[in-house]
């Protein structure tokens, strides 16, 4: 049970995003091409996203990672035109669980469905012929995170949200353990601590005897290591921090990682949007 009710929660923080991993040992290297790619996407222009991650993938037809890519550009596009990525930047759950403005497009799930499992395929693959494959490992737990977020996000599915949550965390663990400079895994392990160290107690303890992590300090600390080091998910990172900030009532700190993104994304109106909303919301500073 206590693997289920963790699983779950995994899912109330959003863990999507990827790189191409370096050879050795270190901070990965990126691809031009999926670089302009997510950047597009956090921009919320999701044609040139798709014309980036269309060229990744006609020059690496064997990486699991471009499949893995455009599912992310597929996913975020029908999140968008369903209001839930400005749902996510509120605080408060009945916002992220409410019903999406608009019906889920069954051939968008019928897409993802079909470029997660052949970004998985591939990764396996590759996994059976290198076990210390980064890229592999990242594609999975990236390919598992966007399964997990279109049952939670669209479908409102906790139960079948569980099961690709956790295995995306477990192949980010695994990924660190093999390279600890992989920064942009730390988004796992930094919302896994988060949501562990927020339940209850009785589930708390029963989680840590698991092996479950649970510290919110350390939530934080490794939430800020792949917001200040990561590569292609140092935004989303930034956004993650922001939303935890949100949740512990550190709302200053929140405003000034939304009004950073809000200047590096200007064409992406949901930063801008919450910025000023928690503007308004603190106290007059000059009295």
């Amino acid at each position: 049970m206590i693997r289920r009710v963790v699983s779950i929660a995994l899912c109330a923080l959003l863990v999507p995003a990827g790189a191409v991993a370096s050879p050795q040992a270190g901070p990965p290297t990126v691809d031009a091409d999926l670089q302009a790619g997510f950047r597009a996407m956090y921009a919320l222009d999701f044609a040139a996203s798709e014309r980036h991650f269309s060229e990744y993938r006609k020059r690496n037809p064997d990486d699991a990672f471009g499949y893995a890519a455009d599912a992310a550009r597929v996913l975020f596009t029908e999140l968008h035109r369903l209001g839930a990525l400005d749902a996510e930047l509120y605080v408060d759950d009945k916002h992220l669980l409410a019903e999406t403005r608009g019906k889920p497009d069954k051939d968008v799930k019928r897409r993802i469905e079909e470029l997660t499992a052949k970004a998985q395929k591939v990764a396996r693959d590759a996994l059976e012929q290198d076990p210390a494959n980064e890229n592999a490992m990242f594609a999975l737990a990236f390919a598992n995170g966007l399964e997990a977020d279109y049952a939670f996000l669209i479908e409102k599915d906790r139960r079948a949200a569980a099961k690709p949550g956790r295995l995306g965390y477990d192949y980010a663990k695994r990924l660190i353990e093999k390279n600890a400079e992989f920064n942009d895994a730390y988004i796992w392990t930094g919302v896994t601590n988060y949501v562990v160290a927020s339940l209850p107690f009785p589930i708390r303890w029963l989680a840590k005897l698991r092996g479950y992590p649970g510290s919110k300090d350390t939530a934080i600390k490794d939430l800020r290591r792949a917001s200040e080091r990561g590569s292609l998910l140092k935004p989303y990172a930034r956004i993650l921090l922001a939303v935890t900030f949100l949740r512990e009532n550190r709302k200053d700190d929140a405003r000034k990682l939304l009004e950073s993104l809000a200047a590096e994304f200007p064409a992406n109106p949901l930063f801008q949007k919450h910025a000023r909303r928690l503007a308004r919301q603190q106290p007059d500073q000059k009295n």
